[in-house]
């Protein structure tokens, strides 16, 4: 604490502010890690979407016909986009992303088994657990950042202009008596 009362006000100022900032940072990524579980389990139970049938996505699948397959966790999605072939096949306009819903429902029941579908919900998972950690660390690396860089390069210049104010090269006024 002595070393702290001795430090300059601005430099105690930004240590404080960044301490702040990084201590809510902090608590959000505990809460989210926390409470990630409950927070999945009730995005799945509460999705209600329904875009193509089971039935037809399996067999998008079974025919190679879906190329890029993502799962969103909030909304308990599993999307895919049809190569142009299938498109034309099953009468598809427009980008040809299909879409199921209701996947933790699916899974529960066992009707989903097709490996490259799990894994991609498996991933999908893991990122979405993994997302609040990755922000508090951004949020530290950048409070550290802005703080050092004020102290290195921001206050310096501050205290320099303070202790020698530039010179005006502008005509002064003499006094004639």
């Amino acid at each position: 604490m002595k070393r702290f009362s001795k430090l300059p006000k601005d430099v105690k100022t930004v240590l404080i502010v960044a301490a702040i900032v990084i201590s809510i940072s902090g608590l959000t990524t505990i809460y989210a890690n926390v409470n990630a579980h409950s927070r999945l389990e009730t995005l799945k139970r509460d999705s209600r979407l329904n875009f193509v049938s089971l039935d037809e996505f399996k067999t998008f699948m079974t025919e190679k016909e879906v190329t890029a397959l993502e799962y969103d966790v909030e909304m308990d999605i599993l999307t895919g986009t049809l190569k142009e072939e299938a498109k034309i096949k099953y009468g598809i306009t427009g980008s040809g992303r299909v879409a199921l819903g209701n996947i933790s429902k699916f899974i529960e029941e066992n009707r989903i088994t097709n490996e490259v579908i799990l894994e991609t919900i498996k991933n999908a998972e893991k990122l979405y657990f993994a997302k609040p950690t990755k922000t508090f660390i951004s949020m530290v690396v950048s409070v550290v950042i802005l703080s050092v860089s004020y102290l290195i390069l921001i206050k310096p210049m501050r205290n320099s202009v303070i202790t020698n104010p530039p010179t005006s090269s502008a005509p002064r006024m003499i006094r004639r008596n």
